[in-house]
């Protein structure tokens, strides 16, 4: 049997383990709360979180899988994390978890070495999909700190308006002729 059927036989159990792995990072109540994902309108982050990382464990299985598939899932998860109060390492670390995960669900079938090849090749994978999601991380990042920069020059501009030192110039129409 080779890694890719182990990994399908023990899906179900890898992506609860990792979802425990993710919520984990959590303070203790909100790692409570998201445990009840059920429904993604009273819980959207849990809902979210599981949704996707079972997409991210099914397309790391499947041969030929669109990578533009695993950034948009990626994606979906990693803008949650991005305005939440993580550093970077902590925002992106959740996918570092998949691996433990698996040696741990796996540990006694990978001792003997015959799967090791398989399974570097499948760290590989994590590892790079790791990167991504520190890319994705950091884009979200600029974002919310290119909307904070304007939304403090708003809030200046507005301020010296109110407080008559600034006051804007209106634009004036080109004179005919220049």
């Amino acid at each position: 049997m080779n890694l890719r059927q182990l990994l399908r036989e023990q899906a179900s159990g890898i992506v609860e383990d990792w979802f425990q792995a993710i919520v984990a990072t959590y303070p203790p109540e909100t790692a409570r709360f998201l445990k009840q994902r059920k429904d993604r309108f009273a819980n959207p982050v849990g809902a979210t979180l599981s949704k996707e990382i079972t997409n991210i464990y099914r397309g790391l299985l499947e041969e030929g899988v669109d990578a533009a598939d695993l950034d948009r899932f990626l994606d979906r998860i990693v803008r949650i994390r991005a305005v939440q109060d993580y550093s970077a390492d902590a925002a992106v670390g959740f996918i570092f978890d998949l691996k433990k995960v698996v040696r741990r669900r796996l540990g006694d079938k990978l001792a003997d070495g015959a799967l090791a090849a398989e399974l570097r090749e499948f760290e590989d994978l994590v590892d790079r999909l790791a990167l991504k999601a520190f890319a994705i991380y950091a884009s979200c990042r600029e974002q919310l700190h290119m909307l904070k920069v304007n939304e403090m020059r708003n809030l200046y501009a507005r301020v010296l308006e109110r407080s008559g030192v600034f006051v804007p110039v209106p634009e004036q129409a080109e004179p005919d002729g220049a």
